[in-house]
């Protein structure tokens, strides 16, 4: 049997007619693939930047006194165990500087219990210090005394004289008095007995004296002739006035003198004052020492606190190694013998045995609005051209506060990466570092690049 029949022009075009099924099925599918991968495949949105591994637990080596450097084991990458030498100091200074504080807060110390002295002294009104002292302040209540001495001795001797004159010119007065007294009595009896010549009158009740004067003068008249009787007893009359006379000039006399016999003035208010003057000088050099006191208390108080700081750092001799791990030294120390308290010489980074490590970067402040603490990382650490590690990880820290560089403004972030097993990483190492921020499907990343969508 032949196959002629395939010659058949009927039969080739039914052949023929199916060809275009071979073209079509296979685009149809390749469309429908893509179509597919473009609504369902995506790709993550990332933030780029560049990152660095360090750990979470670095040490300071910090220098914690003040003094010079004489044996310094800080060597780069030296690793080190707890407990091992690192620096050693120079003390000899601080020692020397112990004994000459410890000598100031003694000398301080006696100070203020001479002024404690001092002030008892005053209060005590006398000098309580069993020898002289080195602050003249045994002098000082020794002066005060000697002047209250002599302040006290002066205001007795004026009270003494005020009670002299005061008692002579009392004395005075009352003398000056009975005399007035008396010569008054005998003007009043002298001026009565005028009154009884006058009248010729018997006298009766006064003095013998008088009496016996005036008996004198009566007889007198009486035996005097008729015509001399009135002249006699005009002659008698201007005695007995003459008398009366002298008698009121004596009263008079005695009258100035009495009024100018003032008593002596009291001179309590000045022995008030200068006592007063005493108690004010006394409370203002008690003042002014306990003043000097809470100097000096503060002083001892600063003395104090440095002391207890020499003590303390005469105690950090050496610094040892706070933990196991690796030295990072601070190059600019290397060979400084003096270097100041608080510096920061090198870091003790922890011997890497785990299973991760931390990874730090900064990330410009304008793309922060969709970093998270929590979204994946990696970390891409680029070997020559050999291998490149990608490490993954998440974001465990982002900072409050940005920095502002010259580069620009930048806030810092932290996050965790795993380190494959049997892979050596040292700290320090450096490489590109992107932050998932999300996904985004193919399709969606057709339509912003169509329409220029960011």
């Amino acid at each position: 049997m032949t196959n002629d029949w395939q010659n058949n022009s009927t039969i080739y075009l039914k052949q023929q007619s199916h060809f275009y099924r071979w073209i079509l099925y296979p685009i149809m599918l390749l469309f429908f693939g893509v179509t597919l991968f473009l609504v369902y495949g995506s790709s993550e949105q990332v933030i780029r930047s560049k990152g660095q591994l360090t750990s979470n637990e670095i040490i300071h080596v910090q220098i914690p006194i003040e003094a010079s450097v004489i044996k310094n084991q800080l060597k780069e990458n030296l690793v080190v165990k707890k407990g091992d030498p690192l620096i050693t100091f120079d003390l000899d200074p601080l020692s020397k500087q112990q004994q000459q504080t410890k000598e100031k807060l003694s000398s301080i110390n006696q100070q203020i219990q001479a002024i404690d002295t001092l002030v008892k002294s005053f209060e005590a009104e006398q000098n309580l210090f069993e020898q002289s002292d080195a602050y003249g302040y045994s002098n000082q209540i020794n002066a005060y005394l000697k002047e209250k001495e002599g302040i006290t001795q002066a205001t007795q001797q004026i009270e003494n004289t005020y009670e002299n004159n005061l008692t002579s010119t009392q004395k005075k007065i009352n003398q000056l008095s009975e005399q007035l007294t008396k010569k008054q009595n005998e003007l009043q009896e002298w001026t009565q007995i005028r009154a009884a010549w006058l009248n010729q009158q018997s006298l009766q009740g006064y003095t013998a004296e008088n009496m016996s004067k005036y008996a004198v003068w009566l007889k007198q008249v009486t035996e005097a002739p008729e015509t001399e009787k009135e002249q006699v007893k005009a002659t008698i009359l201007a005695e007995i006035d003459t008398l009366i006379s002298q008698q009121k000039q004596t009263i008079d006399q005695l009258q100035l003198e009495k009024d100018g016999a003032d008593l002596p003035t009291s001179p309590a208010n000045d022995i008030a004052s200068q006592k007063t003057a005493v108690d004010k000088t006394k409370e203002q050099q008690v003042a002014i020492i306990k003043e000097k006191k809470q100097e000096l208390l503060l002083s001892y108080e600063e003395n104090e606190a440095t002391l207890k700081n020499i003590e303390y750092e005469l105690k950090n001799e050496t610094v040892y190694a706070p933990s196991d791990g690796v030295i990072h030294l601070a190059s600019e120390y290397k060979s400084m013998k003096e270097i100041p308290k608080g510096t920061i010489v090198a870091d003790i980074y922890p011997l890497i045995s785990t299973t991760e490590m931390t990874v730090v970067a900064q990330i410009p402040a304008n793309e922060m609005t969709y970093v998270k603490v929590g979204m994946p990382i990696h970390l891409k650490l680029d070997k020559k051209g050999i291998s490149e590690r990608i490490l993954n990880g998440k974001l465990t820290e982002i900072s409050e506060t940005s920095t502002t560089t010259e580069q620009g403004v930048f806030y810092s972030v932290k996050g965790l990466v795993t380190i494959p097993k049997n892979t050596e990483f040292r700290y320090g190492l450096t490489g590109d570092m992107t932050f998932v921020i999300g996904k985004k499907t193919y399709w969606k990343q057709l339509k912003d690049l169509l329409f220029n969508q960011t």
